[in-house]
């Protein structure tokens, strides 16, 4: 039987059960007629735009065209294709502010919106923005500015906050000092991302017990983190930490730091650390550096609560990313008597997870290496 003479039920399901690959439910959408009314509201459940085409048709859509469909997005990301924390910003003039604003006017049952745009655009946009939803996630790349402040002021439901913007201490003290001032900004917030020194000030201001670090910063920053982590509202138990192709070991010295303070060792049970891998570069010496931070392992990492480690790579830029593989690490480990967990768990007694480069680190010491289905290096 042929996709254009199953029920539009059936149809649901299958795209159900392809986790809603937006490729996939377009092309099934297209196929069937008769099935648009029941396959419509997953098509604009969670929307990706990363073209000044795609943002306009998507803001004509929900203002003009079908307002209707407005009640069914949920989520919304504008942002660059395969952006990465930092790295760079949706490029969209100014004009297109204002459609996108009216266009966020209509979405009553945002949940998650996500805007990487420059900070201009980015505060064109939340300039006398009217917000019909409570979000729960908001990630962004703006500097700290009166709209911004106020927009996060109408979101007090808001638990995961991602500041992307430029890197810039003296304004991320001025958001310490607004959040400081008033507690109706943030009540709620759980999980933060940003800057070292912004997820650091905001630590001691907000129950905040998950953190996204952006590369790592000078050591100035690092030392006073570890201080700072031990006065957080929260215990902190989950550390994902983002670090630059071009900075790679900095996480070892903040680990290091962590590691002295008893609030780090005794709460902390998930650590992540991304490295941003660029095209080009010299892979020799890159391998190089990324087994001997291998190597450090035994002694960085001593954390009584620790239960999940894992460590990944993020590809950026245009083509082939040679990265390690999980074979390497799986040598490299093996090299370093850390192939099975038991040598883990010497220093984390309660670790259970540890991935690295996609290799998942057995119970025993095994025979051959095995691939985590997350591990992919692509263009």
């Amino acid at each position: 039987m042929s996709f254009t003479k199953l029920p539009s039920e059936i149809i649901y399901l299958i795209i159900k059960f392809l986790n809603n690959d937006f490729r996939t439910v377009s092309s099934l959408y297209a196929v069937n007629r008769g099935s648009n009314e029941s396959l419509r509201p997953l098509m604009y459940q969670s929307v990706v735009l990363g073209s000044a085409k795609s943002l306009g048709s998507f803001c004509d859509v929900m203002t003009s065209l079908q307002p209707g469909y407005s009640t069914y997005v949920t989520a919304l990301k504008i942002l660059p294709e395969n952006w990465v924390d930092g790295v760079n910003y949706f490029q969209v003039s100014e004009e297109f502010a204002v459609q996108c604003r009216h266009a966020l006017e209509a979405l009553k049952n945002l949940k998650f919106l996500c805007l990487i745009v420059a900070p201009a655009v980015l505060e064109e946009i939340l300039d006398h923005l009217t917000t019909p939803f409570n979000l729960n996630t908001f990630d962004h790349s703006g500097e700290f500015s009166q709209p911004l402040l106020r927009f996060l002021r109408m979101q007090p439901s808001l638990i995961k906050l991602g500041s992307y913007g430029p890197v810039n201490e003296s304004e991320d003290f001025e958001w310490h000092c607004a959040i400081a001032l008033e507690t109706q900004i943030l009540p709620n917030l759980a999980q933060v991302g940003g800057s070292l020194y912004f997820v650091a000030l905001l630590m001691r201001l907000r129950p905040i017990s998950s953190i996204r670090i952006q590369s790592p910063s000078r050591s100035r920053t690092m030392a006073a983190f570890g201080d700072l982590f031990t006065r957080s509202v929260v215990p902190i138990t989950r550390i994902f930490i983002v670090e630059g192709d071009s900075e790679m070991g900095k996480w070892v010295t903040l680990m290091s730091r962590l590691r002295a303070q008893h609030a780090a060792s005794s709460n902390l049970r998930e650590i992540t650390v991304a490295q941003l891998y660029k095209s080009g570069g010299n892979d020799v010496d890159r391998r190089n550096r990324e087994k001997l931070f291998l190597d450090t392992c035994s002694f960085v990492f001593r954390f009584d609560a620790l239960e999940k480690l894992e460590f990944t790579i993020v590809p950026t830029g245009q083509g082939t990313h040679y990265g390690p593989s999980p074979a390497d690490a799986c040598a490299w480990l093996a090299t370093n008597g850390m192939q099975d967990l038991s040598a883990w768990r010497r220093n984390n007694p309660l670790l259970h997870t540890v991935v690295v480069y996609g290799y998942v680190v057995p119970e025993t010491q095994p025979s051959t290496c095995v691939e985590d289905s997350r591990h992919v290096i692509t263009p």
